[in-house]
């Protein structure tokens, strides 16, 4: 009996040691599992917060890329808006008096009272003179824009305004302008052979507006074109003149008053 005892609890006790590794075991295996669920939530947390500081480092990255081609757009526009600037048309001023002509500006030289506009531009023109003469010799891509501002201007060997090479040239009247010439004409054909052959002269296309008053006395024609001759607005008063207007085509879109004293086909006096 004693024996068989001890054997039963020998039995038990190794039963219950081996149950006692067993749930040794067991929970070594439950916090073996936790540890790496723990670690592994861990991991995917350090993954998700590498992924987060990723994220901002490319919307970072985005951002900076954003502003710089804000920047270089902004740069380009500035290097655009001053090259425009750079390549404007000249604008000056002239004003003649009794021996010379005053020029402020680019694109115009003088002569006394010659001036010369090689350049594209606009350009007022004030003052008296009797010697006057304006001429356009630019290139033929060259726009020229001349603004008679209350001028007294007067020629007696040839035209005041001569056009002689643009790619297109326009006159603004502005306040009462005065433009004579009393070269020496033989007769009508004579003239037809002659250029200039007019007051104002322009070997090609000319257009005149403005609001003011324009008094030409000529003993050429008034206002001579080889092309299209346009009068847009303004007041015309020419006399003593063969033609008042002379051009391939005279158009006369709208005018305030036009008031002409024709002497065709012989010389005034």
């Amino acid at each position: 009996m004693t024996s068989e005892q001890s054997d039963t609890t020998s039995s038990a006790t190794d039963d219950e040691s081996t149950t006692a590794d067993s749930t040794s075991d067991t929970t070594s295996s439950a916090t073996d599992d936790e540890s790496t669920t723990a670690d592994s939530t861990s991991d995917a947390t350090s993954s998700a917060t590498d992924e987060s500081t990723t994220a901002d480092s490319t919307s970072d990255t985005t951002s900076s890329t954003t502003d710089e081609s804000t920047t270089a757009d902004s740069t380009s526009d500035t290097t655009s808006s001053a090259t425009d600037t750079s390549t404007a048309d000249s604008t000056g001023n002239i004003t003649f008096n009794s021996s010379s002509a005053i020029i402020t500006g680019d694109g115009a030289t003088s002569d006394r009272n010659t001036v010369t506009i090689s350049e594209a531009g606009t350009y007022n023109i004030e003052g008296t003179a009797t010697d006057a003469q304006i001429i356009v010799n630019a290139p033929v891509t060259a726009a020229v824009k001349l603004v008679f501002n209350n001028v007294d201007l007067a020629n007696q060997i040839g035209a005041v305004l001569n056009g002689k090479q643009f790619g297109s040239l326009s006159i603004e009247v502005v306040g009462t302008n005065n433009i004579t010439t009393s070269v020496v004409v033989e007769d009508e054909e004579s003239l037809d052979t002659t250029n200039p052959n007019g007051a104002i002269y322009a070997n090609g296309d000319l257009t005149i507006d403005g609001d003011g008053t324009l008094n030409i006395s000529s003993t050429m024609n008034g206002i001579s074109s080889d092309g299209t001759l346009t009068i847009n607005s303004g007041t015309l008063n020419i006399t003593k003149s063969y033609e008042a207007l002379e051009g391939e085509i005279v158009t006369i879109a709208r005018i305030l008053k036009i008031r002409t004293a024709l002497f065709l086909g012989h010389n005034p006096r």
